[in-house]
């Protein structure tokens, strides 16, 4: 982005501090940007003065600005040399006013690698400060310009630049280190982006000076006002305040311009000053600062200014040793926030979030005096029966495995028990497994159709009983035993009869053997109904027994839900002893009335059954030689022709899961 040009001082009484010009620990190096024979080279002879060495006014220029330039380099840090474009040029200037000079940063940079804050943007120095890298290395990070004309006829002729470094600047004398140390804080974030004018945030994002800026009337900070309350906050004389916390920690060496708080008074006045507003601190501040607006005289200190640069950022010098130096109030070693010690070294002020080191705690908070206190235990609570929940001050929450009695909610899985943090049942369902051979009337058997009133879990419907289709015969899986002997299912194809509403589909979530599983049921496919069966004797009625009738539906595996892996079972009945391979699930079955007439014995026993086919074995299985079973039920008697097995029907609970 172009150049940020800001900020110009005018002429508008200090007592200077004797500094040492020792080593920067932030380099400047100079870039002349005058021309031969003027400004920073211009060849006129003069004596040396004030610590001043030079021999012309442009040698002079050149040394007052790098000694400008080192009392900045004395308090901040940066791993880049900061490149300071500078001129000694003439500047707009008559015999009562003039501009002494102005200075701004050349670029502006938001999210790059060690920014302190996302989304925010940061003048050319300070970023390559805190990313360790030079972002715009083809150009210099600030450009400064000053009025090399002043004092000659037509320009503050009663007014001469004092080139010392000892700020014994006489009453007719402007101090050049002054103008020139003022004017670099400029350009290295001692300014506002925000328009003066329309109150818009700069590529409207945040900068690093703005969030530290609050109208005290308001209480809002800039970046949570409007444009419009930014624009008001800029005149709001008195009550523009900086909040940031290591201009805070200072502040009680100001007698005027700083509030109760430690908020210290901005530039606002109104009608507003461009070039001037808000990029200062107020004028009403006591002792003067070298950063508030107008030149009242010599000030070479720049602590407290280069306080508020920490607070947009800039490391300090010595900061993060782990000695409390000069202008520190804590020093822990490092340069991080969050730890009750700002990275600029001044104590993060109590119930300031902060972070003790134990995972076990929450809310931890600064107590003002560097110590992080710790807040509320964590709870580590997960809800989950199966697991003993604790805290480890160096892990957080440990949730470990148990093996308590538990509940699954499965009618039947029991009894319950937890197993790696999840409760587990013993599949034990008093309900027969069944295998349905395909069947028809025998030759010479009559049916007839009948319509019956059927009620399940999912709906009542009038059905119309068609004809035999299919016969379940109570089976034992790999070792299992039959649960109701002599107990079988005739199952009939059945439709609903005219003039009901259609079957809207249903999704139901069942569990079996095999665990959960899926399901969309599409329309009612059959009915089967229990009785007695004999291969050879006309069976009487059937002993009693809890097994209910069974409306099934023709069902397949939900989209998108895990599918059924398939299994393989060696299956004993009083047909035939097989394996079977089950493939996938086709038919769901829930308990029923309707035929019998009879109450549901057991509304939470259902039946899934899968698709199957033979088992490879050695031998090969033979094939299923049709048989005829009698069979006797509240239909009444009749004869089947069983042709071959072709479905396993699993008990298995069925949740409904609403219309698809």
């Amino acid at each position: 982005m172009g150049g940020l040009g800001c900020c110009l001082l005018t002429t508008g009484l200090l007592a200077s501090p004797t500094l040492v010009n020792v080593a920067s620990a932030a380099t400047f190096t100079l870039v002349n940007l005058d021309p031969a024979g003027t400004g920073l080279n211009d060849p006129t002879v003069t004596a040396p003065v004030g610590g001043n060495t030079g021999t012309t006014v442009g040698e002079q220029a050149t040394l007052v600005f790098e000694y400008a330039a080192s009392l900045w380099g004395v308090v901040l840090d940066s791993p880049v040399d900061v490149r300071l474009g500078a001129s000694f040029a003439p500047l707009s200037c008559s015999e009562t006013s003039g501009i002494l000079g102005s200075a701004g940063p050349t670029t502006a940079h938001k999210n790059f690698t060690g920014a302190p804050r996302a989304d925010t943007f940061y003048v050319q120095a300070s970023a390559n400060a805190l990313s360790g890298s030079d972002l715009a290395p083809a150009t210099n990070d600030l450009t400064m310009q000053f009025n090399g004309q002043l004092g000659q006829p037509g320009c503050l002729s009663s007014k001469a630049w004092y080139y010392g470094f000892d700020g014994a600047a006489g009453p007719t004398e402007i101090d050049l280190v002054s103008v020139a140390a003022h004017e670099i804080g400029h350009g290295l974030g001692f300014l506002s982006l925000v328009s003066l004018y329309t109150g818009s945030k700069f590529y409207f994002e945040d900068d690093a000076y703005m969030v530290n800026l609050e109208d005290h009337d308001t209480g809002l900070v800039y970046p949570d006002m409007t444009d419009a309350e930014r624009v008001t906050a800029s005149t709001n004389t008195g009550d523009l305040h900086w909040i940031g916390g290591a201009v805070v920690a200072w502040s009680g060496a100001l007698s005027a311009g700083v509030h109760a708080s430690g908020h210290v008074e901005m530039y606002a006045p109104s009608p507003r000053k461009p070039g001037s507003s808000v990029s200062h601190f107020s004028n009403s501040v006591f002792p003067e600062e070298m950063m508030e607006p107008s030149y009242t005289g010599p000030n070479h200190d720049v602590f407290l200014s280069s306080r508020l640069l920490a607070d947009v950022g800039w490391p300090l010098v010595g900061c993060g040793d782990g000695v409390v130096g000069f202008g520190e109030s804590c020093d822990d070693g490092n340069n991080l926030n969050g730890d009750c010690c700002l990275s600029s070294c001044i104590l993060d002020p109590a119930a300031a979030a902060c972070e003790d080191g134990d995972l076990c705690t929450l809310g931890d908070t600064c107590d003002g005096a560097g110590l992080c206190s710790s807040g509320a235990a964590v709870d580590c609570e997960d809800g989950n029966l199966c697991t003993d929940d604790s805290c480890v001050s160096n892990t957080g929450c440990v949730n470990s495995p148990n093996t308590a009695a538990c509940d699954d909610g499965i009618a039947c899985s029991t009894p319950d028990n937890c197993s790696a943090s999840q409760c587990v049942g013993n599949w034990s369902c008093d309900l027969d497994y069944f295998k349905v051979y395909k069947a028809s009337k025998a030759k010479g058997t009559v049916f007839t159709q009948s319509s019956i009133v059927v009620t399940d879990l999912l709906e009542t419907k009038i059905m119309i009983l068609k004809r035999p289709g299919g016969f379940g015969s109570p089976v034992a899986l790999d070792g299992s035993t039959v649960e109701v002997s002599g107990v079988g299912l005739a199952c009939y194809k059945a439709r609903d009869a005219s003039g009901q509403p259609g079957f809207a589909g249903r999704r139901v979530l069942t569990t079996d053997v095999f665990g959960n599983l899926s399901l969309d049921l599409k329309k009612a496919a059959s009915l089967c109904v229990p009785g007695s069966q004999d291969l050879l004797t006309p069976p009487a009625q059937p002993p009693a027994h809890e097994i209910d009738e069974y409306k099934c539906y023709k069902a397949r595996v939900s989209p998108g839900t895990l599918k059924f892996a398939g299994a393989e079972f060696s299956t004993v009945d009083g047909l035939e002893t097989r394996a079977l391979v089950l493939k996938k699930p086709t038919l769901a079955c829930t308990a029923a009335t309707g035929v019998d007439g009879l109450t549901v014995f057991h509304a939470d026993r259902n039946l899934v059954c899968y698709k199957t086919k033979d088992a490879k074995t050695t031998p090969k299985q033979a094939k299923f030689v049709r048989t005829d079973m009698l069979v006797n039920n509240a239909l009444g008697q009749g004869q089947l022709t069983l042709k071959k097995p072709s479905l396993l029907c699993l008990p298995a609970t069925a949740v409904d899961l609403g219309t698809l």
